[in-house]
């Protein structure tokens, strides 16, 4: 891509270089000079000219012949949308190559007419502005888009999926927030909810019940000891009774899916440096490779049925003891803006989706016969690979509701029946990997880099919180984040509030850390009246009109537990604070405040809500 882009841009400035010769030194020099000057040049824009009408055409070509297997339904959006990239590039080859020669014989044109007649030079001239009016016409601008009559869906997306071998969990339904809408994950949007699907679990037809998260109440999970089967087709139904811009409805989706009976992983094959390739099996060990060779790809061959419309990789790795090879193409290109390496993974997860292809063909080539993963995007150590053959309806999702989003033109297919989503069937193939390294390579630790991202950060984030205790114990609290933590831990052993802390730490240092640390204690603990220090917290946190910094701790330490309202009450008072001061919109929080107004009538922060 990148070689194509510099060529382009050369066609283009040499197309701008023709351009501006002088049309008096073109006619001194005669018709046999100019075209000379320009053979070179035409060459180049007619072999544009192809080169961007091959591509076009083929690519259109296929999508012609793959559109007759669509339904009607669907139109050419579905098609369309994986292959766009690919057309606009061949259509941009197709213009560029079409100005340019067709540019430079008009201007040769023009000048072996000048010599002849001025009524010549007039046709010239009007077949000049007539070919620009086409290559304009011809580029992407808004004539390119038409006008029809489309309704914006604005309700809620179903996500649900039953997959083979395993319970279902993690059906969401989300609403369409506005722009300037706080997104209320933690509450439920919904007054009351029957989510239901029917099918073959656990060897017998019957219809599970989904119960609502206790943290994501939005999403469901089925009951754990019911397991789906390959082959099997599924019943989704869900009747949602909620408040929509202040009116009460009733939602009612239903859809229907199954899951392949035929998907596995039957081969695969691992590079080496002399081009060969040696098969692997599952639990195999392999070895990174350093640049150059860390673009050669890790091949898997899967075995599948027509049922299989797309495959949907993710990659589980350890994020404790592993790492990467950062020795690898990205940080050589990089290497002249960034002094640090990147890191493919974040070393705060330890799952991460790869890829998804979709399931077409070229003649008799499917496009998952084979799946490839390049050296440098496998981690080290032990690695799972998880391979979801997933139907149409997640196929069609992908296509076009994500899709959508990019390119109004494209119109949402969606196999919910009421509503907008997907409810899919998947089968599920996986293989393991232990990805092992040399000395010779330059490996970088999730757990090394993950202590330097976050202090960068100030241990900031969400994923920084979490990790912080952990790295503390680890290292015995001898760095200096970790000082406020060694407090927080010994007052919840009831330990002397210093007896973790480094002896070698200076009395300022030791009496910050008292602070801080006494500040995470009565916050977790919901400020108990027997430790003397919870209660100028308490009054800081739970008492206090204004925003300050405990404030602030109380609501990050909510937050990254879900807002537990009902086994912390401490956060309910903190949710009704960060919703005033904070000036926050969203329908589901302020009746989430108001019913815990209502409730509490004590609470300090609900006297400023009136």
């Amino acid at each position: 891509m990148n070689t194509i882009s510099k060529a382009t841009s050369e066609n283009i400035l040499a197309a701008k270089s023709a351009a501006t010769l002088r049309r008096s030194s073109l006619l001194q020099r005669g018709n046999s000079v100019a075209m000379a000057s320009f053979s070179r040049l035409l060459q180049l824009g007619l072999a544009q000219f192809i080169y961007g009408q091959t591509i076009f055409l083929g690519v259109l070509g296929h999508l012609l012949e793959r559109k007759k297997a669509v339904p009607s339904a669907r139109g050419n959006s579905v098609a369309m949308a994986p292959f766009s990239r690919l057309l606009r590039l061949g259509l941009a080859q197709f213009i560029y190559g079409q100005t340019i020669f067709l540019g430079v014989l008009g201007h040769l044109l023009e000048s072996k007419k000048a010599a002849k007649s001025a009524a010549m030079r007039r046709w010239s001239s009007l077949l000049s502005l007539s070919l620009i009016a086409l290559a304009l016409c011809a580029c992407q601008g808004p004539w390119s888009y038409w006008p029809e009559e489309k309704e914006e869906y604005r309700g809620v997306y179903t996500i649900a999926y039953v997959i083979d071998g395993r319970p279902v969990t993690g059906v969401c339904f989300q609403r369409l927030l506005a722009l300037d809408e706080t997104l209320s994950e933690n509450f439920a949007y919904y007054d009351s909810a029957s989510v239901t699907i029917s099918g073959n679990f656990s060897g017998s037809d019957t219809t599970i019940t989904l119960s609502p998260q206790s943290v994501k109440p939005n999403c469901f999970d089925g009951p754990s000891d019911m397991i789906a089967k390959r082959g099997k087709t599924y019943s989704f139904d869900a009747v949602m009774h909620w408040d929509s811009a202040g009116r009460a409805v009733t939602s009612h989706y239903t859809a229907t899916a199954s899951i392949p009976s035929v998907f596995s992983i039957s081969h695969a094959y691992t590079p080496t440096v002399n081009g060969e390739r040696r098969e692997l099996f599952y639990g195999d060990t392999s070895l990174t490779l350093s640049y150059p060779n860390d673009m050669l790809t890790y091949n898997f061959v899967p075995e599948f049925d027509d049922a299989v419309r797309g495959v949907l990789v993710t990659i589980k790795y350890d994020n404790v003891n592993g790492g990467e090879n950062v020795d690898n193409s990205i940080n050589k290109m990089m290497s002249s803006f960034m002094d640090e390496s990147i890191l493919t993974y974040s070393p705060y997860d330890s799952v991460k989706q790869s890829d998804f292809m979709e399931n077409f063909k070229f003649g008799d080539v499917n496009s998952i016969d084979t799946l490839f993963f390049m050296s440098f995007q496998i981690p080290l150590r032990s690695v799972d690979f998880y391979f979801y053959a997933t139907d149409q309806g997640y196929v069609d999702f992908v296509n076009t509701t994500l899709a959508s989003a990019e390119d109004p033109r494209i119109i949402p297919v969606t196999n919910v029946k009421g509503g907008n989503g997907f409810f899919s069937g998947v089968a599920v193939d996986t293989f393991n990997l232990y990805m092992g390294w040399s000395k010779e390579d330059d490996v970088e630790f999730y757990a090394a880099k993950g202590v330097t991202n976050c202090r960068d950060t100030s241990w900031s984030t969400k994923a920084c919180r979490d990790y912080l205790y952990t790295f503390c114990a680890d290292s015995n609290y001898v760095a200096s984040e970790c000082y406020a933590p060694a407090v927080k831990v010994a007052l919840e052993k009831n330990e002397v509030w210093d007896s973790l802390l480094p002896p070698e730490i200076d009395s300022i240092a030791k009496q910050e850390a008292y602070w801080d640390g006494m500040k995470r204690y009565c916050i977790a603990n919901n400020f108990p009246a027997s430790q003397p220090g919870c209660s100028l917290n308490y009054n800081d946190c739970q008492v206090s009109e204004t925003l300050n910094s405990c404030k602030e701790v109380l609501w990050n330490w909510c937050a990254d537990r879900g807002w537990p309202l009902k086994n912390s009450p401490q956060c309910g008072t903190a949710l009704v604070s960060r919703y005033r001061l904070n000036n926050l919109n969203s329908d589901v929080l302020k009746q989430v405040v108001n019913t815990w107004c209502e409730e509490n009538t004590d609470d300090p922060q609900c006297d400023y809500q009136k």
